[in-house]
């Protein structure tokens, strides 16, 4: 998370996926849903749009069936401006 606050997301992607991986294996599907968040933002910000629109899908199918309301406005934020992005492409 640190690289995507320093706007290193090429950097991210990887680190991010390993993350992934564990907390798959972890079954910790909170912290699932915030990675699955930074890896939109990494492939959004990277033009990887539907890659990040399927990662945010993900994040957000995780934060509702979870209630994290807090995390899920986000979620619906960054999908929405996502899409957006991509009607005017």
């Amino acid at each position: 998370q640190i690289l995507v606050e320093q706007k290193r997301y090429q950097e991210a992607l990887p680190r991010l996926e390993e993350t992934l991986t564990l907390l798959e294996e972890l079954h910790f599907n909170s912290d699932m849903a915030i990675v699955l968040n930074d890896l939109g933002v990494c492939e959004s910000k990277l033009g990887n749009i539907q890659k990040a629109i399927e990662y945010y899908e993900r994040s957000l199918s995780i934060g509702e069936s979870l209630s994290l309301t807090h995390y899920n406005t986000s979620f619906y934020q960054n999908l929405s401006d996502l899409y957006e992005k991509q009607k005017k492409q």
